[in-house]
């Protein structure tokens, strides 16, 4: 997304982006410096480097349309925690493809590096298996919904549906 806007390559002083590495920094740690001129990116892996990305494109505001400026600046940042993740439950109510993708990337945007998909349940089978055909033409449907909480067996009637193909699942996950 950025290299569409700016010219970004790895150690070439005449970029307005300039990535290095740093092998002193941790496995997720980055380094962004924001010059007048000149962005600097160090990290010591290509996750590091998403990272520094993330950041940089928060600041930036890339996904605005006028907002492409940024106070300089200078961040050292690696994250507290290992494991920062979401788990999307599909079974209960689901999410197409294009919907995933777009929580991937906010996920992506704040730094996730974690995400469970829930697929399957009482409440729907959601991932096409070729060799049981009738896990999706059946237990991905159902006739209506539970509106009250967890132990009262009061639902709308609505019929809900939804799956998963394999192609889907494997090109977005």
């Amino acid at each position: 997304m950025l290299s569409k806007r700016y010219d970004v390559t790895r150690g070439d002083d005449n970029s307005t982006i300039i990535v290095t590495e740093n092998s002193t920094l941790g496995f997720e740690a980055y380094t962004l410096d924001i010059t007048a001129n000149k962005v600097l990116v160090s990290a010591s892996s290509k996750v590091g480097v998403q990272y520094a990305m993330s950041t940089l494109r928060q600041l930036i505001g890339l996904d605005l349309d006028n907002a492409l400026q940024c106070q300089c600046v200078s961040i050292e940042d690696e994250p507290k925690y290992e494991y920062r993740g979401m788990m999307l439950d599909i079974s209960r109510h689901f999410f197409d493809k294009e919907q995933i993708i777009s929580i991937l990337d906010m996920l992506a945007l704040h730094k996730m590096n974690k995400f469970h998909l829930h697929l399957t349940d009482d409440n729907g089978w959601r991932i096409e298996i070729k060799k049981y055909p009738l896990l999706t033409e059946i237990g991905s449907k159902r006739n209506g919904t539970q509106v009250c909480s967890w132990g009262y067996p009061i639902y709308d009637e609505t019929p809900y549906s939804g799956y998963l193909s394999q192609n889907e699942y494997y090109r977005t996950c």
